[in-house]
Order: C-alpha cells, then sequence, then structure tokens
C-alpha cells in the first residue's frame, strides 16, 4: 500500500515542480520587462525627441532636456561671379571668442548659473568630416589631427594646457576615459557602451566677463573622429549632468568610408575609414 501511494504521489510531486519553475521564469521575465520599460521611460523623460541624426554621415544621437531645436546655420550665399560660400556662423561661442571648427549641428539653451543666472549654453556636434575634402587634389587639413586642434584651440580659449595621456580618475584639464553606459551597469543590458576621452575645461579667471566650462567628449569610430562639445555655466546641475550621461549612452557614430570632393576639379575619391 505504501509502495502504491509513493508511486502516485510521484508524478504529481513533478507536476508541482514544473508548475513552480515555469512559475519562477515568468516572474523573472515580467521583472526583465518592467526593468527594460523604466529604462525607456527614464530615456524618454529626460532626452529630448525625435532623435537628431545625419545620415549622409552616419551620425544620430538624442540630446539632453532642455536642448531642442537646432540652431540656424550659415547661409549659402553667391559672390559677383557667381561662387557660392558660407555666410557668418553665429553658432560660434562668442562667450570662447574662438571659431570651432568641423561644426555639424549645434543647439542652444539657458541654463542656471551658480548664482540662478541664466546662461547663454550650446551644444556642438564636431567631426572631421569636411577635413577629407580634396582642394585642388590634396587637403587642406589633416583629418586625425582634427581632435588635437580642438584641444588646443579650447586650451588657448582657457588659457590651459591639457597634458598628455590620460589621467586616472576625472578632474579639471586634464584627459580622462569614461564609458556609457558603465560597463556591467543596469542600463548596459539594453545599449552597448561607448568610450569616450574626456576633458573639462575651466579657468579661474572669467572669460570674457563670464565664468563658464566647456566639457568635451571625444569618440572615435575608424579614422572618424568626432566631438560632443558642452559649454554653459561653470557648474552643471545633478539633473543635467544625469541627462548628459543618458545622451552619450545614445551617441551613434559609423566609421563608413568618407567620400573625398574635389572642390577643383568636382570628382570623388575614398578616403576614411572602410568600417570595422
Amino acid at each position: 500500500m505504501a509502495n502504491w501511494v509513493f508511486n502516485f504521489s510521484l508524478p504529481v510531486l513533478l507536476t508541482i515542480s514544473v508548475a513552480g519553475c515555469g512559475r519562477a521564469k515568468y516572474e523573472e521575465r515580467l521583472k526583465a520587462s518592467s526593468e527594460f520599460y523604466e529604462y525607456t521611460q527614464t530615456i524618454e523623460a529626460n532626452l529630448t525627441s525625435p532623435i537628431w541624426e545625419r545620415s549622409d554621415l552616419g551620425l544620430k544621437w538624442r540630446l539632453p532636456s532642455p536642448f531642442g531645436v537646432a540652431m540656424q546655420r550659415p547661409e549659402l550665399l553667391k559672390n559677383e561671379e557667381g561662387n557660392t560660400f558660407l555666410g557668418p556662423d553665429a553658432r560660434h561661442p562668442e562667450v570662447l571668442g574662438i571659431e570651432l571648427p568641423g561644426i555639424i549641428e549645434a543647439w542652444q539653451t539657458f541654463l542656471p548659473g551658480e548664482a540662478g543666472e541664466q546662461v547663454d549654453s550650446r551644444i556642438y556636434v564636431l567631426s572631421n568630416h569636411s577635413r577629407f575634402i580634396l582642394v585642388e587634389g590634396s587637403l587642406e587639413e589633416d583629418p586625425i589631427e582634427f581632435l588635437n586642434d580642438l584641444e588646443d584651440l579650447l586650451g588657448a580659449a582657457f588659457d590651459v594646457v591639457i597634458p598628455e595621456g590620460e589621467a586616472n580618475s576625472p578632474n579639471d584639464n586634464v584627459r580622462y576615459g569614461a564609458s556609457y553606459p558603465i560597463p556591467g551597469s543596469p542600463h548596459s543590458k539594453y545599449i552597448d557602451s561607448k568610450n569616450y576621452s574626456v576633458i573639462r575645461f575651466i579657468s579661474e579667471e572669467p572669460d570674457n566677463g563670464h565664468q563658464v566650462q566647456a566639457v568635451l567628449y571625444e569618440h572615435l569610430a575608424g579614422d572618424v573622429q568626432t566631438a560632443i562639445l558642452i559649454v554653459g555655466p561653470k557648474s552643471f546641475s545633478s539633473q543635467f549632468r544625469q541627462r548628459v550621461d543618458l545622451a552619450l549612452q545614445t551617441f551613434s557614430v559609423q566609421p563608413r568610408v568618407t567620400a573625398q570632393i574635389d572642390k577643383a576639379t568636382g570628382t570623388s575619391t575614398t578616403g576614411g575609414s572602410s568600417g570595422f
């Protein structure tokens, strides 16, 4: 009798065990779905929409709020001989007294300063794409030196010299490495980490009467060199810093072949990187 009871109960116990295992998997999937939904809601709440894209250059990005509408690009003008040229570019940061190279797009907003004042702030996407354009058969500027030239320009604006190499930890006026999202963090489950070389330019003396900072995030994709530059008040709010961290997760650069157009002949050749 005891053996009969045991043999009868074994399938029941197995059924209960399988049911319990199935419920555990269901709860695991439910938790994963909930976490992913929370991640997407965080992105939607802190980054602007729609995604900014320059498909011709292989660039995509979602900006941190409150940046939104892009600044007006310089007007295309024509001289008496019928030759076209670009007019003045109002996107350059007047507060730094410099003209930035390789502006792809720029956005403007006002961020609160340390005393609560509203500070004119800019975000730029910069790249070396234009340096692959041939002029009379040769390059006017070396594409590979783009980021070095940009660092030197910003260093001169803030009257600082950035040491060679990367520091072990973040600090002012030094270069350090950072990944967004941090590898192994919850967000890294949903999006690949992007590697950046970061420099926070800041000086003790106000620039042109304003105390500002410029944070440079450099990103490489083959021979394509890109940078996100944020110019704004001396310190950013914790909320805005969080939004920048989220935005940097979404920056996408294709290491595509770069067409080299000879301005003199109109013919094109191939330059840059062909990809991974």
